[in-house]
Order: structure tokens, then C-alpha cells, then sequence
């Protein structure tokens, strides 16, 4: 089994996920906002036509209503899409440590505190994941395949696909520890990863 992580310093939007092999996904309900209803151990409200006594009516504000959440296409659906994140919540993540994990603008931010994971809580098998991320000079970040909570050392625990400056050991497109990417793919704007994970066979495409 295998849980999906992102780590610190990194900038994520729009998560989706395909199961492979014919696993099967389980959905998770969302809370839906029940209309308000009358309390009826209050009194009526008094007729409007007495002027004995004239009050003004209380203002009433619109419930609010939960997020939409960011929309699959009819093809994606027939596919066996699963969007990770929906675009307004953390909703379905877990952090391994205090970091400022937020959804800013529809995209999952971090920018400080103690270095760590945000993992998905379902866990996963064989699939395909896709991804945009983002990332400022200097960042060392990436995306866990097949590990735990807190790994250790991804050259043992789990696959770390890194997100990384050119200079750095293992720039972006690297799997830490394991295989260097060959060439510069670091770049300023939003970047996509295609990840198809079949067992211990890791395939990425870097766009």
C-alpha cells in the first residue's frame, strides 16, 4: 500500500488520481449544509398590521454553503479519476508535523515550519497520479510514493520524487537516492507531473 505526499516548501493545485489493476476506490461522503428549519418552541411572530407596538423585523443572512469542489470531466469520471484535493480544504490529508499547511487561491501552500509530509489518508496501490505544483528558488521538496508517515531514508522506506533546484544533488524530476534526472527542468512557473506507479515500476513525465 502507499500513501501520496507532499513536503514542505512546495506549492500543489488540482491532485487527481487513477486506480490501475482494477482496484477498487471507496468514496468519502461530504457534509452537506441541511436547510434551517423553524424552532417551534418560540413564539409567533406578531401581526405586522398592529402598530401598538412596532418592531423591527430581524435580518435574516443566507446560510452558508460548503465549497464546490473542483470539477472532474465526464472523461476523467469514465476513466476512474479521483480528485485528491478539492480546491478549497485539506480535507482528506494529514500533516506530520506543525508546518503552515494552507489552501490559499486553490492551490495547497506551505511556507514555514517543522519539515515534514501532508499524506493523503487513503492509502493507494497501483495508480496514476497527476499533479501541478510550483516552486520558489531554493526549494527542496517533492512527492512520496509507496511510504509511511515519517520515513526515514527514501532510499529504503519510499520513493521521493524530488522537486528541486538544478544545483541540488537531485534536481527536480530525480528520484532521491535512487536515479538522478539528466538535464535542467527546474523552472518559476507551474509545472506538471505525470506519475504512474505499477508495483515497483515508477514511470514520470515531467511537462
Amino acid at each position: 500500500m502507499f500513501t501520496s505526499c507532499l513536503t514542505r516548501r512546495g506549492l500543489v493545485l488540482g491532485l487527481v488520481l487513477i486506480i490501475l489493476g482494477g482496484c477498487s476506490a471507496t468514496t468519502t461522503p461530504t457534509d452537506q449544509n441541511s436547510p434551517a428549519t423553524a424552532d417551534k418552541s418560540k413564539p409567533a411572530a406578531t401581526d405586522s398590521s398592529d402598530t401598538s407596538n412596532p418592531t423591527k423585523p430581524a435580518e435574516t443572512k443566507p446560510a452558508a454553503t460548503a465549497p464546490e469542489p473542483l470539477p472532474l470531466s465526464k472523461e476523467e469520471l469514465a476513466d476512474g479519476w479521483i480528485r485528491l484535493f478539492d480546491g478549497s480544504t485539506l480535507f482528506g490529508w494529514q500533516a506530520s508535523s506543525d508546518a503552515d499547511w494552507q489552501v490559499v487561491d486553490g492551490a495547497i501552500t506551505v511556507s514555514r515550519g517543522t519539515k515534514g509530509l501532508l499524506c493523503t489518508t487513503t492509502p493507494f496501490s497501483n495508480y496514476m497520479l497527476s499533479l501541478e505544483f510550483r516552486s520558489a528558488e531554493g526549494t527542496n521538496s517533492g512527492i512520496f510514493l509507496h511510504t509511511p508517515l515519517k520515513p526515514q531514508d527514501p532510499a529504503s522506506d519510499c520513493y521521493e520524487l524530488n522537486i528541486a533546484d538544478a544545483d541540488n544533488p537531485f534536481p527536480t524530476g530525480s528520484l532521491v537516492k535512487r536515479q538522478k534526472t539528466v538535464g535542467k527542468f527546474d523552472s518559476p512557473g507551474w509545472q506538471r507531473y505525470e506519475v504512474t506507479v505499477l508495483f515497483d515500476t515508477i514511470t514520470v513525465v515531467l511537462d
